[in-house]
């Protein structure tokens, strides 16, 4: 038995798909398929949307004449359960038996009413080109993206309350008093500042006792007058020494002992600043 090549096999399973009946069905597809595309670019998606509103706004308009009101209002609850009940049966009766799709949602519900309840929505759409409108069709979507571009809002700023706006008057004054009083505060420390007494400096001080040295009055009654002299021409060399800006001296022994007569003070300045002191007593 000949065996067959692949050629024939796949000439064999083209001739048996290709028969009368198959062509119609491809024909009928293409068909369907154009008018689809007719509906797509004719924007009829967004028309379906259109045909749901107009008839949202029908029963809306059933709901308030049951009701006795003139005007669509969010907040009465009586309005909302009425149109609720009826269009969940309108709705009911538009989805096929064993159906599994889902009613639309309250936000889409909203949103099919604002777009037939403002006209500047489907007006700010109709002047879309045909690629961005044919991309937008969802209210939802459509009310998005017009609140981007025209930068609006649905809702309006909330004026706060008359108690809570004596809150932020009574909050305002409060904070202008602090403000205030914490300026002068600021004024009152500045002018204590310029008019408190410089802090004194050790070069103040020593000029000051040297002056005091160098007076005899100064000195306790009975006080050796050469060692007063001795201690004023110490403190007279600290003094010289501190306003030269007091540069190291040579090192010596620290000590005090006594030396014919004199009692002699070496090395009893700061660390680096020996100062030498001597001071002459009466034994010599």
């Amino acid at each position: 038995m000949k065996r067959r090549s692949l050629e024939d096999y796949q000439r064999d399973r083209r001739d048996a798909r290709t028969t009368p009946g198959d062509e119609e069905r491809k024909q009928n597809v293409l068909n369907h398929g154009r008018e689809c595309l007719r509906r797509v670019k004719g924007d009829t998606t967004w028309e379906d949307w259109m045909g749901i509103g107009a008839a949202l706004m029908v029963i809306t308009e059933e709901a308030m004449k049951t009701v006795g009101v003139t005007a669509w209002n969010k907040d009465n609850k009586h309005l909302i359960r009425e149109f609720n009940e009826r269009w969940d049966e309108y709705e009911a009766s538009a989805l096929e038996q064993g159906s599994n799709q889902k009613p639309l949602s309250k936000q889409e519900r909203w949103a099919l009413r604002e777009v037939m309840t403002n006209p500047e929505i489907g007006a700010w759409r109709s002047g879309l080109d045909g690629t961005n409108r044919r991309k937008l069709n969802h209210p939802n979507k459509v009310i998005e993206r017009w609140r981007r571009a025209t930068q609006t809002s649905d809702k309006e700023p909330k004026k706060p309350s008359p108690s809570l706006s004596q809150a932020l008057k009574d909050r305002d004054k409060v904070i202008a008093e602090l403000e205030a009083r914490n300026t002068e505060l600021g004024e009152e420390l500045t002018a204590v500042r310029e008019t408190a007494p410089q802090p004194r400096t050790l070069l103040d001080s020593l000029t000051e006792v040297v002056g005091l040295a160098e007076n005899p009055a100064s000195w306790p009654e009975g006080f050796p007058p050469k060692q007063a002299a001795a201690i004023a021409k110490a403190l007279i060399k600290v003094r010289d020494a501190v306003a030269a800006g007091a540069p190291p001296l040579k090192r010596v022994r620290r000590g005090t002992r006594a030396k014919a007569g004199k009692i002699v003070a070496e090395n009893i300045g700061p660390p680096g600043f020996p100062i030498r002191v001597t001071i002459k007593t009466d034994n010599e």
